[in-house]
C-alpha cells in the first residue's frame, strides 16, 4: 500500500490554498478520496470509513494532502464529517 502514498506532499496551508506550488496553476483543485486506514493495521474495527481527502492539481498531476478527513454517509449521498489537521508546513519559495 506504500505506493498509493507516493508523490503525496503532505502541507499546511495558509490562509488560502488555490495555487499549485509545484507548477503555479492557480485555478484550483480536483479532490479525490483515499482509505485513511490503507496499508495500516487495524486492531478495531471501526464503524465509520474515513478518508483522506487529496488535492490533485488538474494541471501536473502533483498530489497534496492538507489534512483533511471525512467519512460518507451510507448512501455516499452526503459528506458526514469532515475535519482538518495537519503538522507539517509547506517550505516558503524565493
Amino acid at each position: 500500500m506504500a505506493a498509493e502514498n507516493e508523490g503525496i506532499q503532505v502541507i499546511k496551508p495558509g490562509t488560502e490554498f488555490s495555487t499549485c506550488p509545484k507548477c503555479g496553476y492557480a485555478k484550483g483543485f480536483h479532490s479525490a478520496y483515499l482509505d485513511a486506514s490503507a496499508g495500516k493495521p487495524t486492531p478495531v474495527k471501526s464503524t465509520k470509513k474515513v478518508y483522506r481527502v487529496l488535492l490533485i492539481c488538474p494541471e501536473c498531476g502533483a498530489q497534496y494532502d492538507i489534512g483533511l478527513k471525512t467519512s460518507l454517509s451510507e448512501d455516499c449521498a452526503q459528506v458526514v464529517t469532515v475535519s482538518m489537521s495537519c503538522d507539517k508546513t509547506l517550505p516558503k519559495s524565493g
